[in-house]
């Protein structure tokens, strides 16, 4: 429902489907990347950077299962950036991809 209402531009609706969804899983990268990415298209970087923050530390954590979730991070990092203009954190998505090609191997 998110992705949906997003690309009809319905931020609210957008919002309020991943503000459910967050509820029950608050660490799920899934919900939190498209998360970042509403908040930085609407306009809101200090929300979105908060998103990224969680988005982070729940890529931080060990196992297979996130993979995706790394590769999903620095994409969005390199979106932010573009969005933005500030490239300050590109190296951190480059160190991103670095770890989620390590993972990979």
């Amino acid at each position: 429902m998110t992705y949906v209402s997003c690309l009809e531009g319905d931020w609210n609706v957008g919002r309020e489907s991943n503000d459910r969804g967050l509820e029950a899983a608050p660490l799920d990268s899934e919900l939190l990347w498209p998360r970042v990415m509403l908040e930085c298209e609407t306009g809101d970087i200090a929300q979105a950077e908060e998103y990224l923050d969680r988005l982070l530390n729940e890529q931080r954590r060990t196992g297979p299962e996130r993979l995706l979730a790394s590769l999903r991070t620095f994409m969005v990092i390199a979106a932010i950036a573009r969005i933005t203009g500030d490239r300050g954190r590109l190296e951190l998505a480059a160190a991103t991809a670095e770890t989620a090609r390590g993972k990979r191997s």
